[in-house]
């Protein structure tokens, strides 16, 4: 039987791996809730909170194959199946990024085992926002995201103590609570995104040329997975990042472009305002947030335009208010393009 390596691992992370390796990494997760002594580590912290991740995929795999919904907390009749085998993985993860663990290999059973107390079992949430309008979400920790159309994430109800680490497919904005002691982790692919407070915007579609990371407020460290080298000379594998900078990361050259501090069209809509208003109709109200987010707002029932609005928002963003707007006149919005389209009943003179 093949031996479980670093080299195997990262090849794993990667997804490089044979389908017989990919079942020997798979059968090695389920063999953690045995023993063995300490041999030393085979990764290091940033690659097992990598593979804490994957693991985390392949669990939403296997109960997506049972049939079942880990999204908002819904569990169907055959869960109880898949409930022994997520505790054992969810445990074996946990291991591999506990302090002090060590990654073991027994001689005698030729199999892999970690020696630790079994962790409290973490639920997994995965939430996907299939809707043509902005998806926000609060987070344990204080967070709260913003998720664009067509993008989804998967995160830990409750995060642990060294860390909190996300994975994003698609486009979302993070406005991180700051916690010196646990740095916030967004995997996106081949990028990591990094800080301990501050908001940003994350670009990162499957089917896009390149990732982009955008920076609104405090500091953030970007950087390309440590398994992967550059494949330009000098390309750097971490950049930093102050507010009004944005970094790509270029999928086929694997390397990130840095740009210097400029205006951010991505980040315009996050920026925080403060408007009141008192019987204003709904059209003056979307041609003032139109000029203060720099956006194009249209109706398409134009008896909207005749809805009258008394509102007081307060240090809100464009999604918020959006939000706060449809609701109040009975309507919805959707973002298409670089537009956005109020529809609803509206109101008749």
């Amino acid at each position: 039987m093949k031996r479980i390596t670093p080299e195997l691992l990262q090849k794993y992370l990667q997804g490089k791996c044979t389908p017989e390796e990919n079942e020997l990494v798979n059968d090695w997760y389920t063999s953690f809730d045995e023993s063995a002594d300490d041999d030393g580590r085979l990764l290091d912290l940033e690659q097992r909170e990598q593979l804490k991740q994957k693991m985390l995929l392949q669990i939403r795999d296997n109960l997506a194959a049972a049939g079942q919904s880990i999204a908002n907390g819904k569990k169907q009749s055959k869960y109880r199946s898949v409930a022994s085998t997520l505790y054992k993985v969810a445990a074996a993860v946990t291991l591999l990024v506990a302090a002090g663990v060590g990654i073991l290999y027994n001689k005698n059973k030729n199999n892999l085992q970690a020696t630790a107390p079994v962790p409290k079992r973490t639920s997994i949430t995965a939430l996907s926002n299939t809707t043509q309008s902005i998806l926000r979400q609060d987070l344990s920790d204080g967070t709260i995201v913003w998720l664009k159309p067509n993008s989804s994430i998967e995160y830990p109800d409750i995060f642990n103590e060294a860390s909190r680490t996300i994975q994003l497919k698609g486009e979302a904005f993070f406005d991180v609570a700051r916690d010196e002691q646990r740095p916030f982790i967004v995997t996106t692919g081949n990028v990591i995104t990094k800080v301990l407070g501050t908001s940003f915007n994350i670009k990162a579609y499957n089917n896009a040329s390149t990732i982009e990371v955008s920076v609104m407020s405090g500091k953030v460290a970007v950087q390309m997975n440590p398994t992967d080298a550059p494949a330009v000379p000098d390309s750097p594998e971490e950049v930093f990042l102050t507010p009004n900078e944005r970094v790509t990361y270029v999928k086929s050259e694997n390397r990130l472009l840095k740009e210097a501090p400029l205006q951010l069209p991505e980040l315009s809509m996050w920026q925080l305002t403060t408007i009141e208003y008192d019987n204003v109709p709904v059209e003056r109200v979307l041609r003032m947030l139109e000029k203060k987010f720099n956006v194009s707002i249209q109706v398409r029932n134009t008896n909207l335009n005749n809805c009258l609005i008394r509102a007081d928002f307060t240090n809100q963003n464009l999604a918020d208010i959006l939000e706060m707007l449809s609701r109040s006149i009975e309507a919805t919005y959707e973002l298409n393009d670089n537009i956005i389209y109020l529809d609803g009943a509206g109101c008749v003179n």
